[in-house]
């Protein structure tokens, strides 16, 4: 199992990922319905110009995944390599998502 990285790219006017329609975008565009399924762990790096992630982009980009994959291993399969502060947008997301998408565990 080997540890890749994928680097997004934010919006170079405003430095934010936000939107549902862009996180569908990037979903397909670094293929992560097809991440969810392989052996390889990952570490998303958000640009450290980064100032938000909304939780529209997130859960559209990401929703899909915890809900496939569970908080537990979605947590040891994409890594997030990032500021603080979107650190903090992150764990929002995934509280908020956690009552909608993310499977119960043991």
């Amino acid at each position: 199992m080997q540890r890749i990285e994928i680097g997004l790219e934010i919006n170079s006017y405003d430095k934010t990922l936000t939107g549902s329609a862009f996180g569908e975008i990037d979903r397909k565009k670094y293929k992560f319905d097809t991440l969810d399924k392989d052996e390889n762990n990952y570490t998303i790096k958000v640009p450290k110009e980064t100032k938000s992630i909304a939780g529209s982009y997130f859960m559209a980009c990401f929703g899909k995944s915890l809900s496939n994959l569970g908080l537990k291993r979605f947590k040891e399969k994409y890594e997030f390599s990032c500021t603080n502060r979107i650190k903090t947008d992150i764990n929002s997301a995934i509280v908020s998502l956690g009552k909608f998408f993310i499977k119960d565990e043991d």
